[in-house]
């Protein structure tokens, strides 16, 4: 069936999206390859395990890559599918590369963020407490500290309050761009320039715009 305009403008705006997330995806995956290049003893623990986390997870981002750069029209529903992968392998690159001290702790926002641009605050917030609860439990058991003592409790609830409240931030701007969506497809009335932005990079800077435009006013 073809796709009406509605849809089609939909369509746009959620391949373009998950393009910014692909690339993004790549670039954490091969930033975390260099650093462990930079510093091998943060594999000393489990060597295996890292090495195997870190490449298959630049593997896996690169496929994503490939799939919404071919315009491929499913992307959309492998949304749940690619946040549940990035929870899981984000919380084994932790794990594996020193636990609490690991150097990757940043990289609990990515789903954070990515799961903020596909579902707003629906996403971002329970995707933030998942990564909180394995961050804590990563804490409570020890079974992966290295490179010297775990992490004090304040810093983990510090931590831990700072990726929840990424996750209620960053999707603020993002139900807007909906809401300027769906308005646009209803009422089929010019909105400004659009489409906004005519690559992922653009999405990106789109979306930091309207960040700070939004917490400014």
């Amino acid at each position: 069936m073809p796709f009406s305009e509605k849809s089609e403008l939909e369509h746009d705006w959620i391949l373009r999206r998950e393009k910014a997330v692909t690339w993004l995806r790549v670039g954490f995956a091969a930033v975390a390859i260099a650093v462990i290049q930079l510093n091998p003893d943060r594999v000393a623990r489990f060597p295996s395990l890292s090495i195997f986390t870190l490449w298959s997870f630049f593997v896996y981002s690169v496929v994503t890559l490939y799939l919404s750069s071919a315009n491929w029209r499913k992307v959309s529903r492998i949304g749940a599918i690619a946040t549940s992968l990035d929870v899981v392998w984000i919380a084994l690159v932790v794990f594996s590369t020193g636990g609490t001290r690991t150097p990757f702790f940043f990289y609990y926002t990515f789903p954070v963020i990515t799961a903020g641009l596909r579902w707003g605050l629906k996403g971002s917030v329970p995707v933030a407490f998942i990564g909180v609860v394995l961050y804590a439990i990563m804490r409570l058991t020890l079974t992966a500290e290295s490179g010297g003592a775990p992490i004090e409790i304040d810093t983990l609830v510090v931590r831990s309050f700072y990726l929840i409240l990424l996750g209620c931030v960053l999707a603020t701007p993002v139900n807007s761009r909906r809401n300027r969506i769906k308005n646009y497809s209803l009422s089929r009335k010019p909105l400004g320039k659009w489409p906004p932005y005519r690559s992922g990079a653009g999405l990106c800077t789109s979306f930091t715009t309207g960040f700070f435009s939004h917490w400014r006013h």
